[in-house]
Parts: C-alpha cells; sequence; structure tokens
C-alpha cells in the first residue's frame, strides 16, 4: 500500500473480529494522528497474534506512536507479545515516542518474541536509553537496525551491552545458547543482521563495536553494516584493521559511502576476517583511480571465498575504466556468484571486456550493469558472452542504460533491434534460472524481507506472564486515544479482550433503584426510525441485537 487513506483499515480491523489478517504492512503511507489513533483501536481488541507490523517512513508523530505504544501495545500484550517483526523506522520518536516505547519494553522485558526490529531515523532523543531497553530482547534478534541515528559517546556502553547480549541462532530459527557450530565455519547458523549506517560513529565507536562482536562468544555469525560513518576512511582504515582481523564471527560487511580510496581499500582487504562471504564496497571511491585498484580486487578474488561483492559507484565517484582489468580476474574466483557494477560508466569497452569473461564463467549467478553508458553495441557484447553462459541467472534490468541507449538509436529499425536483444538476453537468462539453483537477489546488508507466505494456522494471542495481567497498565483506559469519528459500518457486539485485559472489581455498594421503563416514542411518519450510532470505543457497552420475529406463515 502507499498513498492511501488507511484510516477505514483500523476502522475494519476493529469492527471485524473474524479476519485473519497476521502480516499488517501500512509502510510509506503517511498516517496522521486520527488514522493512527484508529488502528491503536484496532491493535488494542486485536483476536489473535500479529506476526508483522511494519510502520516504516509513515510520518507518524511523537504524540501518536506513544498513543499507539500505551493504547495498544501495553493493554493488548497478547497482540504486542505475539510480534516478531515490527518496523517503525522513518517516523518521529521523539521525547514522546521513546517514552511509550521504552514503557512497553520495560515492562515486557524477555518475554517480547520480536525477530525484526527498526528503529532507523527515529530522531530518538536518547539512543543509548533505547538500546538499554531492547537489550532483553537481543538474544530473540536476528535482524537490527539502528540506522540514520547519532550515537553520541555517551551512548556507547549501551550500544556495546545490547551488541554483547546477541546470540546466534540456528538454521530452524532456535537461539543457540553456547553458540556451537555444526562445522568449522559460521555458516551453519543464521546471521545476525546488526545495520548501524549514519549513525556518525567515530574511530573510537567502531572500535567498539568490533571489540565487542570479538569478545561476545555467543554470536558467531554477524553481518555489519557501517556504511557512511565518518570515523572509517582511508586515513583510519589502518588503524581499524587490527580490530577488524580479530572480529571472525563476521560474514558479512559493508563500508559502503566510506571513503576509503585505493589506501583505505588496499589496508581493508588483508584485513577481512576468513568467513567473509560478502562484501560492499559502494562509493568508496575518489573517481580518480588508476587501474592498480581493479587489479587488486582481483587479484583478491582468488584468495577469498567471498560470494557478494559491490562495487558500484554513485553520480560523483566511479571506476570508469580503471573497472575493466577487473575481467581478466572473474574467472580466478570459486565462489563469487553475485557482482553489482552499477553507477560505474565503464562504457562499451568494459562491456566487451565484461563478454570475455561471461563465456566461460561457472560460478556467476547475478551481475547488474546498469548507468554504465552503453549503447546497442555494448547490449550486443553482453549477448554474445551469455549465449556461451550456461550458468548466469539474471543480469538486472538497466533501466536508465536501455532509455538512454534507445534514444540514441535514431530509427524504429534499430530501437526493435535494441528490443529483440534485450529479448533474447531475458530469454536465455530464464533457462539458465530454470536448469540451475533459484537466484536470490537478497542481500542482508542492505535492505529486510518480510516473510509473506500464507501461514498454514491462524497465529493465536501470546500468553502473557502474570504478572503482566495485574499491572496498573493492563487496566488503565485509554481514552485519551479514543476514535471520535464514528467507523462507516456497525461495530461488532463480540467481546475480545477479556483475556487480556480484566475488568476492574464491581462496586460493591448497592445499585440505585432501577426506573420503570418508558415506552419508546415514536418518529413522524415521514422519518425514518433513528438509527443508532456507536463508535469503537464502545463495543464492550453494545447490548445483544434484538431477536426478530418470524414473519407469519402464508394463508393456505
Amino acid at each position: 500500500m502507499c498513498d492511501l487513506d488507511v484510516s477505514e483499515v483500523g476502522y475494519g480491523l476493529a469492527a471485524n473480529p473474524w479476519h485473519k489478517i497476521m502480516h499488517l504492512d501500512l509502510s510509506n503511507n503517511s498516517l496522521n494522528d486520527k488514522t493512527v489513533a484508529a488502528l491503536t483501536e484496532a491493535l488494542a481488541v486485536y483476536p489473535h497474534g500479529l506476526r508483522v507490523l511494519n510502520l516504516e517512513n509513515c510520518g507518524i508523530s511523537a504524540r501518536a506512536l506513544q498513543g499507539l505504544f500505551d493504547g495498544a501495545f501495553c493493554k493488548n500484550y497478547g497482540m504486542s507479545l505475539s510480534i516478531q517483526e515490527l518496523y517503525v523506522g522513518g517516523n518521529t520518536m521523539g521525547a514522546e515516542g521513546s517514552a511509550g516505547f521504552d514503557k512497553w519494553l520495560d515492562q515486557v522485558k524477555s518475554h517480547a518474541q520480536l525477530r525484526r526490529l527498526s528503529i532507523a531515523g527515529v530522531n530518538a532523543v536518547n539512543v543509548g536509553t533505547l538500546c538499554k531497553f531492547i537489550t532483553p530482547c537481543a538474544p530473540k534478534l536476528v535482524w537490527f537496525d539502528m540506522s540514520n541515528n547519532k550515537i553520541e559517546e555517551t551512548d556507547l556502553q549501551f550500544v556495546q551491552t545490547l551488541l554483547a547480549a546477541l546470540h546466534s541462532h540456528s538454521l530452524d530459527g532456535s537461539v543457540s545458547a553456547t553458540g556451537a557450530l555444526d562445522d568449522d565455519s559460521p555458516h551453519s547458523l543464521l546471521p545476525v543482521v546488526i545495520r548501524l549506517c549514519n549513525t556518525q560513529l567515530s574511530v573510537r565507536g567502531v572500535q567498539v563495536v568490533f571489540q565487542t562482536i570479538r569478545s561476545n562468544q555467543l554470536a558467531k555469525n554477524i553481518a555489519l553494516d557501517l556504511a557512511g560513518n565518518p570515523g572509517i576512511d582511508e586515513k583510519t582504515m589502518t588503524t581499524l584493521a587490527n580490530e577488524l582481523q580479530q572480529c571472525t564471527a563476521i560474514t558479512r560487511f559493508s563500508v559502503a559511502e566510506c571513503r576509503l580510496k585505493l589506501k583505505g581499500i588496499q589496508a581493508l582487504l588483508p584485513a577481512l576476517p576468513p568467513y567473509v562471504i560478502e562484501l560492499s564496497l559502494e562509493d568508496t571511491f575518489s573517481g580518480a583511480e588508476s587501474d592498480e585498484l581493479a587489479i587488486l580486487i582481483g587479484r583478491w578474488l582468488a584468495t577469498t571465498p567471498i560470494e557478494r561483492l559491490n562495487l558500484s559507484g554513485s553520480k560523483n565517484a566511479h571506476l570508469r575504466r580503471a573497472l575493466i582489468p577487473l575481467f581478466s580476474y572473474l574467472n580466478t574466483s570459486l565462489t563469487l556468484k553475485y557482482l553489482h557494477l552499477d553507477y560505474n560508466y565503464m562504457g562499451d569497452a568494459g562491456a566487451f571486456k565484461l563478454q570475455e569473461a561471461l563465456r566461460d564463467n561457472k560460478t556467476l549467478l547475478q551481475v547488474t550493469v546498469d548507468r554504465n553508458q552503453l549503447s546497442i553495441s555494448g547490449f550486443e557484447a553482453i549477448l554474445s558472452g551469455i549465449r556461451k553462459n550456461q550458468y548466469l541467472a539474471s543480469i538486472g534490468v538497466p533501466h536508465v542504460d536501455l532509455d538512454k541507449a534507445r534514444s540514441l538509436c535514431g530509427t524504429e529499425r534499430r530501437q526493435a533491434q535494441l528490443s529483440g536483444i534485450w529479448f533474447e538476453i531475458q530469454t536465455l537468462l530464464s533457462k539458465n534460472s530454470t536448469s540451475k539453483i533459484p537466484v536470490s537477489t537478497f542481500s542482508s546488508l542492505e535492505e529486510h524481507a518480510i516473510d509473506t507466505s500464507a501461514p498454514e494456522v491462524l497465529l493465536p494471542l501470546a500468553s502473557p506472564p502474570n504478572y503482566l495481567l495485574t499491572s496498573p497498565s493492563s487496566l488503565e483506559s485509554t481514552k485519551s486515544y479514543r476514535i471520535t469519528q464514528k467507523p462507516s459500518v456497525r461495530p461488532v457486539t463480540t467481546k475480545i479482550d477479556t483475556a487480556i485485559s480484566p475488568r476492574p472489581p464491581a462496586d460493591p455498594s448497592p445499585a440505585p433503584p432501577v426506573a420503570p421503563p418508558q415506552p419508546p416514542m415514536e418518529a413522524p411518519p415521514s422519518m425514518p426510525p433513528p438509527v443508532p450510532q456507536y463508535s469503537v470505543s464502545d463495543l464492550d457497552d453494545l447490548p445483544p441485537p434484538p431477536m426478530e420475529a418470524p414473519p407469519p406463515p402464508p394463508p393456505i
């Protein structure tokens, strides 16, 4: 969903207790306070477990986030304790939202079932406090994104405690209590993804991260993303290389957007831990590199088990023809499967050299080459290489280069020729992908994947511990976050959440006398009978609908 009015979604979920929605993705929608209030009402009476809640980049205000956590998460613990993937990045958490989030985490502690958590770019007032309350949940996390939040020097101790609490997980998803491996490599365990991009980490901050990972004996397979941090550059990489080399648990590593240049990459490559299978050097160049850099990376490929390598450039920093010598070394790697070369402007000369490498290559499954200024001749060269290749299964759609090449074709005949070349490329690649192992374009360093497969069994509400059932927060009213607008559908009278939020004990004082019922007033004959209007907050107080008398039998 995107750019839609989703307020009715909240009303509908609250009014329909028979729905089976366990994956709720409202990301990239603009959610104002009114819409979040509707969602809060729905989650407060959610009738079953909720596996995924994605609210990333929705522009939610700090007060609305506080209402969400206080009015739904702390009221319906059966729902909130069942959440395995929670994405609230890209919203303004501020002081109010942080208080609500911290309160919920402080109450549920290690009982939360969070496996994936994103608080990227939430403008938190105190990142250290957030880390403090997330730490009890850390042993179950397999994916944690705290990017675009500034980590101060005073926050480092809390970040260190959080990283030290991470655990490895077996391939079936269970937590490994000892960190023991099934074989000699850490790849028998699921990777624990830690994203700390653009967190303004200093050199000391990066050293603290490396030292904590090195000393954590329970996390044996870590994907670490430090992209865009000023503490990593060509001068500091020499200092950090020794710390990095001792982090043998790191298997995937990204220093994208860090200005390493030739000198920094020379210090980085020999210092990489022995089990690294994924490396991102995207936008780490100065734009004035010589062939020496490509030769350095090419020789390194022959000595490493790397499977995914990102050498993409950017608008201001790209390799151009300095990338071409790398293609002579591609076939020396026995493990490289994914190669990203976008935004390097290597031209048709690079495409002709890539053609020679693809003819004999038996390991590459995917290559991306968009924004390389390829003309129709460059695409013909790539097609020629693919015709001899029975292993490459994806080349990524180079939208920019295809559009530019089409505009330069001149005649419709040349445009049709370009379309035919691209069609043949896709046909050959599809044959390779069906005969070989399916290609996975997922990179654990760059993005997260939400499990959207249809579950076989409806996820039940989680069973909260006894102390949560009797805590004041589970009994306090959330009238300040109630919906004021009436829903467009008639609410359901079924009671849902009595097991989660028990009613307070009844007043022992005697009830006042009840006045005798008055006969109802008849409406004027020209007006329809009045229809009662209810809000979602009145669900528990609605009387059961009256039984209608059956119609009389037809005369014989």
